[in-house]
């Protein structure tokens, strides 16, 4: 759990009470909401979850620009300032949906320790065994859908059909 609130009631047949969490600080990501109506002997009465999701750009910034695992000596620092751009973009078709908004920001910014670190961060979480080498290996792959898929609109992975190949992969047939 990440936040527990405990409130005692009085005795009585109906209390309606209403308890508040911060939510402002809370990354983007998906949650479960659990309230338990506990009695004295900490027996749960009643119980009810929700899930809810919660998109906060500005919170996941900050957190990665405080971020304790260090990504000093990793493949990032290799990642040269002007290809940030490309690098981010690229990784557009393959982040989940509460990580979009937060990487829509980093693009606005010339954050360069906070845009290595989501690559880290995004790479540590998929490949956890050998983060580097599925990095290299998806770029391999986005540099290539650049090729094929250029136009002057902009990089060929920002095309429809550049995007769903680096979503999905390549066609079967």
């Amino acid at each position: 759990p990440m936040l527990t609130k405990y409130k005692k009631l009085s005795d009585g047949n109906v209390n309606l009470e209403v308890l508040s969490f911060p939510v402002n600080a809370l990354r983007s990501g998906d949650y479960h909401l659990i309230v338990n109506i506990i009695n004295k002997e900490k027996n749960v009465i009643t119980s009810r979850r929700t899930d809810l999701s919660r998109s906060n750009p500005e919170a996941d910034i900050a957190y990665l620009e405080n971020f304790n695992q260090t990504a000093e000596h990793s493949f990032v620092q290799n990642i040269k300032a002007d290809d940030m751009d490309f690098v981010l973009k690229a990784h557009l078709p393959i982040a989940d949906q509460h990580q979009v908004s937060t990487l829509g920001e980093l693009l606005k910014t010339n954050r360069i320790k906070s845009q290595r670190q989501f690559i880290y961060q995004l790479w540590k979480t998929k490949a956890p065994s050998n983060p580097e080498e599925a990095y290299k290996g998806y770029m391999d792959v986005a540099a290539a859908v650049d090729k094929k898929f250029y136009s002057n609109v902009g990089y060929g992975f920002q095309s429809d059909r550049g995007h769903i190949f680096l979503k999905y992969g390549k066609p079967s047939n």
